[in-house]
């Protein structure tokens, strides 16, 4: 199988990589193997087949199932999609917007308040400015200035890592 894209994003918590083709598009993967997975690298190139749905990780033989970006992973009872088309993979909204690319981080960390858990954060494409709490002390703990995370607007939903939200946008406007 002949690359054809990089991976951009690894969730090695639901085991889900996402990857970016040469004309653009995204899509998901599934990696159940875990030596696999824990190989796996952002930038590393990846041969996809749209006809059967899998992707081939360092020229082996088809690992991987790919997942349709609209379709939820990490939870009980979702299967693997079908096989998925390039022509109809439906390209990413605008950052900040329902349903932004998972892949893309849209806003970085600006300042922690350690002592109540409130998280401020800017946009980068209209610099907005919004704050959001994080009850989960382990998390709050390992966030770092500057870390990017992922923000939907649409649902006031914030995610740090993988694709479940953690935190509650409490405010947000500009600056």
């Amino acid at each position: 199988a002949t690359p054809c894209c990089a991976v951009i994003a690894i969730d090695r918590a639901t085991g889900v990589a996402t990857a970016r083709s040469r004309t653009g598009e995204t899509f998901r993967f599934e990696v159940k193997d875990a030596a696999l997975l824990r190989s796996l690298r952002v930038g590393q190139s990846v041969a996809a087949d749209f006809g059967t749905g899998k992707v081939t990780v360092n020229g082996a033989q088809p690992c991987c199932a790919i997942i349709r970006p609209a379709e939820p992973v990490g939870r009980p009872g979702v299967k693997p999609a079908e096989p998925v088309n390039t022509k109809q993979v439906k390209p990413a909204e605008p950052v900040g917007k329902p349903n932004a690319d998972p892949a893309e981080p849209c806003c970085g960390i600006t300042a922690i308040d350690l002592a109540t858990g409130i998280v401020t954060a800017r946009e980068a494409a209209t610099g907005r400015v919004f704050r959001f709490e994080v009850k989960d002390a382990a998390l709050l703990r390992s966030l770092k200035i500057g870390q990017k995370v992922y923000a939907d607007f649409g649902t006031s939903k914030v995610r740090i890592h993988g694709l479940e939200p953690c935190c509650g946008i409490i405010g947000h406007g500009r600056n």
